[in-house]
């Protein structure tokens, strides 16, 4: 059976990357493993937005990942501002040896796309979606997964599949 990545890819005009990103280097700065499809996901698509939408925390390569930025900047804000700690006292921001929210995208409709990290195996996290409204919500299930529903479910409730066929758009080279 397909990977999800791989079916991402049938889905769309688009030829893999195979980036060569450094893992160690960025999961030792984390203090765990990332989920390996993940992974598979920022090595074959690299940084962009996918039907002008769901952008992934991603990398051009190396040990260059947004997703380190994003979090560094959630966890200074957290410490800064009581407002926005108050907003994600449910969960928290990760750390390592406890459990909280890594971000590993977002939404132009404002929705900020996490996984609940913790000391459990990466492939178990759970993703947590907050919206526009503040409202929070839940899915069992990977990341890759997570962006093919969005790009081919309607049903799906953070899903554009209603609004045209997929696509992927590359982020221009810094």
């Amino acid at each position: 059976m397909a990977s999800w990545v791989d079916r991402i890819v049938g889905r769309l005009p688009w030829s893999p990357l195979a980036l060569e990103i450094s893992w160690g280097e960025i999961e030792e700065e984390l203090q765990c493993s990332l989920p390996g499809d993940f992974k598979e996901l920022c090595e074959t698509f690299g940084r962009g937005v996918f039907s002008g939408f769901l952008e992934i925390a991603s990398s051009a390569g190396g040990a260059d990942l947004e997703l380190l930025r994003q979090w560094r900047s959630l966890r200074r804000i957290v410490e800064v501002n009581p407002f926005a700690a108050a907003d994600l006292e449910r969960y928290g921001v990760y750390r390592f040896g406890s459990r909280g929210l890594l971000p590993w995208a977002d939404t132009y409709s404002e929705c900020q796309i996490y996984w609940l990290a913790s000391n459990e195996p990466s492939e178990r996290w759970p993703i947590v979606v907050q919206d526009s409204e503040g409202d929070w919500s839940e899915f069992a299930m990977s990341a890759s997964e997570y962006v093919f529903r969005t790009l081919t479910d309607e049903e799906f409730r953070f899903g554009v599949a209603k609004y045209g066929p997929p696509y992927f758009e590359a982020a221009s080279p810094s």
